[in-house]
C-alpha cells in the first residue's frame, strides 16, 4: 500500500494478513463459520493465499457435501476454475478474488492510501486472465458512503519475479544515501 508523504509516496509493510476475514453476504458467512469451527481464528491469510484458497476449496466441497480423492492444491484449482469443469474450483477462485478486493479497499481506507494499492504475491500475478478484475473492483469499493473515497485508487497488479530484490535494492539504497 503507498501512503502520501514527505517529498513522495510510502510504502507501509504490516501484518495485516492476521486481522479477521469478514463476511459480506450469506455464503461466505457459511464459510467463514465452518473455518471458525475448524480453525478457531479466521484471519484473512486463512483464505488469501496458496495454502489459503486450498482450505477454502476444502472448505467449499465440505458444505456441498462433495467427495474428494486427494487434497486439492492451489495450482490445479486455478487449472479447474480456468477449464470450468469443476463448480467448487470455480467458486473458490471467485470468493478468493471478491474478498481480496474487500481486504484491499478495508487496506485503503485504513491507510489512506491514495497512491495505489499494489496486488503481489505467488497467486493473482500468475493467474492472468482468470481474475476477476471487475468483482475485485466492484467489491474494492463496495464501503458505501466511502466509495468516492475508493474509486480513483488505482490497483495494480505487480508481475515483477525478483520483487523481494527490487525491495532489498530499495533499501540498501535508502541507508546509503
Amino acid at each position: 500500500v503507498l501512503v502520501p508523504g514527505r517529498g513522495g509516496w510510502i510504502a507501509v509493510p504490516g501484518e495485516g494478513g492476521h486481522c479477521d476475514l469478514a463476511a459480506t453476504n450469506e455464503r461466505e458467512i457459511a464459510i467463514v463459520y465452518h473455518l471458525i469451527r475448524e480453525h478457531g481464528h479466521v484471519s484473512v491469510e486463512r483464505v488469501l493465499s496458496g495454502p489459503g484458497i486450498e482450505t477454502l476449496y476444502l472448505a467449499i466441497a465440505s458444505l456441498d457435501g462433495l467427495k474428494l480423492n486427494a487434497k486439492p492444491i492451489a495450482h490445479d484449482i486455478a487449472k479447474a476454475a480456468r477449464a470450468g469443469r469443476d463448480a467448487a474450483a470455480v467458486e473458490a477462485v471467485a470468493l478468493f478474488t471478491g474478498w481480496l478486493g474487500s481486504v484491499a479497499g478495508n487496506v485503503a481506507l485504513t491507510l489512506g492510501a491514495q497512491g495505489g494499492v499494489y496486488i503481489a504475491g505467488g497467486i493473482v500475478p500468475q493467474w492472468g486472465d482468470l481474475f476477476d478484475a471487475k468483482l475485485f473492483r466492484r467489491r474494492f469499493e463496495a464501503k458505501g458512503r466511502m466509495r468516492g473515497f475508493l474509486a480513483p485508487i488505482p490497483i495494480y497488479i505487480v508481475t515483477a519475479k525478483d520483487l523481494a530484490f527490487r525491495g532489498l535494492a530499495e533499501i540498501v539504497r535508502t541507508r546509503t544515501n
